[in-house]
């Protein structure tokens, strides 16, 4: 309320100048906070764009003879020429990646660290799948092996007298 602090509303026994020590998320803008540097490319793009400003002012303030105006005119035409073929060109995919990367590296680490993960996930999928039908083949091989060694023949066990005899055996009966 006085000098730059306002009442807290929730709390109004207490006023908040900006930063509570009781709650220190709460923050300012100040000049202490952290600035992120601009990219290479947005700092070579004010650099030029600086040195354009520049060179229209000189030639501004002292006309240029015709041949150098002409000249100027020819670069200029060229330059506007190749501005567009490089916004109609497509770029390959490489080269969005590394320009969204040079804008962008926090998200980009984001994305390689879920394509990872999900990689994992289907690489210990798979494994797990081959496991469990290596097993199911060897457990049927097993069973296999028996019926093919056994002294019965296999039409045997699908014969449903024949279960119910092995039912009531006393070596299969269970006490």
């Amino acid at each position: 309320m006085f000098g730059g602090q306002r009442e807290d509303a929730l709390l109004p026994s207490r006023s908040c100048p900006g930063k509570s020590p009781e709650r220190p998320w709460i923050a300012t803008m100040s000049s202490d906070m952290p600035v992120t540097p601009p990219s290479p490319e947005r700092q070579r793009s004010t650099q030029v764009d600086r040195l354009g400003s520049l060179m229209a002012h000189r030639l501004n303030e002292s006309p240029a003879s015709p041949d150098v105006r002409e000249r100027l005119r020819v670069a200029r035409e060229q330059a506007l020429r190749a501005a567009r073929q490089q916004q109609q060109a497509p770029a390959s995919w490489w080269q969005r990646l590394k320009h969204r990367w040079a804008q962008q590296p926090g998200q980009m680490w984001n994305v390689v660290a879920v394509t990872a993960g999900a990689a994992a996930f289907a690489v210990s999928f798979l494994v797990v799948q081959a496991v469990n039908d290596a097993r199911e083949t060897s457990e049927l091989a097993e069973v296999d092996t028996m019926l093919l060694t056994d002294d019965l023949p296999p039409e045997a066990y699908s014969d449903p007298g024949f279960m119910r005899f092995l039912r009531n055996t006393p070596d299969n009966s269970q006490e």
